[in-house]
């Protein structure tokens, strides 16, 4: 139980940041379309590790989604740099935390609180850029159904509450620092189920199995109309990124963070933003401190998470048919 409220960091940006991260955007209005520059045509040594390149990324959305976003980047990522990139879905935010950097998995894509985590245990892995709506923000909410009777967070004490996994961002840990602000823990809930993805979470809260669940923005707006309520926003944190294992020739980080910060520049790139997610205006240019504000989150709520609670995809409750709703469009 907390014996004292605690207030909620809000894990965003400097002005100064957020102000960089915009003019970097606004780039591609200001230039154009244009050339990627000679670091995008590395021809990779054959002596130095001629294998194909395995971009990873943590199971947020849902199997489907997650191969329409990633499979078009890896293959232009591959045209580019001269070298194949593959890409997979990691079965569990462990997993990725665990693998990363192995051979198979040199690239990820990754949540910031997950971020964090593998930065503590790989303080040498490489920066490529934070994907960006021009704010570098990630925004979340708690979500209710448009008929229920709760009013605020502090209504959520003994009632069931749907999260993504222990290490998700805007799934779990952002919320739990709501939760503790207001002096609930998850012993303070009913019942807390962790369903894998934000997709499992919102339909799961629309077909009435959980009284709320915690969503990124972009899934919600995708079901405007679909009878979802926010019932709190969440405070926005520091956005996704791509990051590379300390193992790879600097060469060929710098040919795949050029070959992404570039998309904006042109029609074929911005399309592929537009598919990783539909608010995307850039990859942009990120720092270590850009996360500081996470750091020591887990603190914030009063209950520990366990690592071998998350289950990741297999097995869980899968969106749509599972909850028995059909999305709207």
């Amino acid at each position: 139980m907390l014996g004292t409220t605690r207030s909620v960091t809000v894990f965003s940006l400097g002005w100064q940041r957020r102000l960089a991260l915009l003019c970097a955007c606004l780039a591609l209005v200001l230039l154009g379309p244009g050339q990627p520059p000679a670091a995008a045509h590395y021809v990779p040594s054959r002596s130095l590790n001629p294998d194909s390149l395995t971009l990873g990324v943590h199971p947020y959305l849902n199997a489907a989604e997650l191969q329409r976003r990633f499979a078009p980047l890896c293959a232009h990522l591959s045209r580019v740099c001269g070298r194949p990139v593959q890409w997979r879905i990691l079965p569990s935010f462990g997993d990725m935390a665990e693998q990363f950097g192995q051979p198979g998995l040199e690239l990820a894509f990754t949540g910031p609180t997950l971020y964090v985590r593998l930065r503590q245990q790989q303080p040498r892995l490489q920066l490529l850029g934070s994907l960006s709506d021009g704010r570098g923000l990630l925004r979340g909410a708690l979500v209710v159904r448009q008929d229920s009777p709760l009013r605020q967070v502090a209504d959520l004490r003994g009632q069931t509450l749907a999260l993504v996994a222990p290490y998700s961002t805007m799934g779990c840990m952002v919320p739990r620092a709501v939760l503790a602000e207001h002096r609930l823990g998850l012993e303070d809930l009913a019942a807390v189920a962790f369903l894998g993805n934000h997709d499992n979470v919102a339909y799961a809260v629309l077909a009435g199995r959980y009284a709320a669940g915690a969503v990124k923005q972009e899934v919600l707006d995708s079901l405007q109309g679909a009878g979802l309520r926010v019932l709190a926003p969440l405070p926005p944190v520091a956005d996704h990124l791509f990051i590379a294992s300390p193992t790879l020739e600097p060469q060929l980080v710098d040919c795949l963070r050029t070959a992404l910060q570039q998309l904006h520049l042109s029609a074929e790139g911005r399309t592929l933003l537009r598919a990783l997610r539909p608010d995307a205006r850039c990859v942009a240019p990120v720092q270590d401190s850009d996360y500081d504000g996470l750091r020591g989150l887990e603190s914030l709520a009063d209950t520990p998470v366990d690592w071998a609670q998350d289950q990741g995809v297999a097995g869980m409750e899968q969106g749509e048919e599972a909850a028995g709703v059909t999305p709207a469009h």
